[in-house]
This record gives C-alpha cells, sequence and structure tokens, in this order.
C-alpha cells in the first residue's frame, strides 16, 4: 500500500511538471513512470517477502518451446484448405 501511495504522488508530482510543458504526451510519460515504478516495487517486494523471483529462465522454458512449435496453418500447402 506504501508503494502505491508513493507512485501516485510521484505521478501527480511528474504530471504537475510536465502537462504544462508537454501537454497529454506529459500526462502519459507520469503515468508510465508510475507504473513503472509500481511495478518493479511490488517485483522487489515479491523477491524480499517471499524469496522468489518470477523471472527466472528455468520457467521461461516452457514458453519458449510453445512459441517454437509449428502452426499447422503456417505450413505452405494447402491440403487443409479445398479451396487453395
Amino acid at each position: 500500500m506504501v508503494s502505491t501511495a508513493i507512485a501516485y504522488g510521484g505521478e501527480i508530482a511528474l504530471s504537475l511538471l510536465l502537462i504544462p510543458r508537454f501537454g497529454i504526451l506529459g500526462g502519459a510519460f507520469a503515468v508510465l513512470v508510475a507504473l513503472a515504478g509500481l511495478f518493479f516495487a511490488g517485483l522487489i517486494q515479491v523477491r524480499i517477502l517471499l524469496k522468489l523471483w518470477p523471472y527466472d529462465l528455468r520457467f521461461g522454458r516452457g514458453s519458449l518451446r510453445l512459441l517454437l512449435l509449428p502452426s499447422p496453418y503456417s505450413s505452405p500447402t494447402c491440403s487443409r484448405f479445398p479451396s487453395c
């Protein structure tokens, strides 16, 4: 909850600084920085409190295999579709 309050306060401060000069892009950048800070604060809290690191390479192997599987729709033959 503290990290959320800090991120919200930082977003307000950045918005007050950036919106007058850059307009809506300044507001978008303020939100981007606040949300990125909130994400990294949560990541550090999980690491400290639960002793976990969610971005371990061992857990990424399954996702990588799914991405590398050939899709039946990517084959160059049109045997599955009679309209080809």
